[in-house]
């Protein structure tokens, strides 16, 4: 079980939707054969957000972590993996 429950759920979703996750200690490992990237998507407070848990790939803020946005926080990461193809490991 990880800190951030949001990311066991986001973890599920994406899991279902045929990417490739891998639960480490650091958070998250997302993979898909279609990009050659690896994302790491963490959860933790966003301090302009009035420290709510947001869900974070490297130092990219991408989605409040909570029911409500999951559906975004999976767009979000589709589209930063998107910008990152081509890459070998894309943690901006």
């Amino acid at each position: 079980m990880h800190e951030c429950d949001p990311l066991s759920a986001l973890g599920a979703q994406l899991g279902a939707e045929g990417l490739t996750i891998t639960y480490t200690a650091a958070g998250l490992v997302v993979t898909n054969e279609d990009l050659p990237a690896t994302d790491k998507i963490t959860c933790r407070e966003r301090s302009d957000d009035g420290g709510r848990q947001w869900y974070w790939a490297g130092r990219t803020p991408l989605a409040e972590a909570h029911p409500d946005h999951l559906m975004n926080a999976i767009l979000k990461v589709r589209a930063h993996r998107n910008r990152c193809a081509g890459t070998v490991e894309c943690e901006r």
